[in-house]
């Protein structure tokens, strides 16, 4: 036999312990061992996330439709208590005298329906916005799910709202249909 020139170790065409080619489990790829079933490893990003930019116009737009509700509910109970402030029985019969009440506090009240409708709007566009910036995955979704909440209360006052104004005008025709 001749001697090895090289100085290394003599080939082997056995198998043996530390061939790891022959196991199983072994990936030429250097990445971890598939179970089957395993779900891959979620997304690590190398910055933290920034806030949705969506998110945080919905969560403004939610801010600015309450403000503005609440402006609309001070303006209709202004034009509501200006329409019974006075008890004067006979100046209540006098159609002049409630024509005057009805033109009086007729700025107030649409006022409130457009600073209402304006509102309403706003709720929408931004309740459409917090859906799409909680939709995004790379994004932080804390403000697009406030303005969701917000925007959703927003939605559901308007009904309540709608619901009492109804309410308050059909009282106040029925009483006002009784002189």
């Amino acid at each position: 036999m001749e001697e090895n020139k090289n100085n290394s170790t003599p080939i082997s065409f056995t198998k043996s312990d530390t061939d790891q080619t022959q196991t199983p489990d072994y990936n030429p790829y250097g990445s971890a061992p598939s179970t089957g079933f395993s779900d891959p490893a979620p997304y690590q990003p190398s910055q933290p996330l920034k806030h949705s930019g969506l998110g945080i116009a919905s969560f403004i737009m939610a801010i600015a439709s309450i403000l503005i509700g609440v402006i609309s509910i001070i303006m209709f109970f202004t034009a509501i208590g200006s329409l019974i402030s006075t008890r004067n029985e006979y100046l209540i019969e006098d159609p002049a005298y409630i024509e005057e009440l009805i033109m009086g506090g007729a700025g107030s009240f649409m006022g409130s329906i457009v600073a209402v409708i304006v509102s309403v709007g706003i709720t929408f566009v931004g309740l459409i916005l917090g859906i799409i910036g909680a939709c995004s995955k790379q994004r932080r979704k804390v403000f697009a799910v406030i303005g969701i909440i917000l925007n959703g209360l927003g939605v559901m006052g308007t009904v309540v709202f709608f619901i009492f104004s109804i309410a308050v005008f059909s009282a106040g025709a029925s009483a006002l249909s009784g002189y």
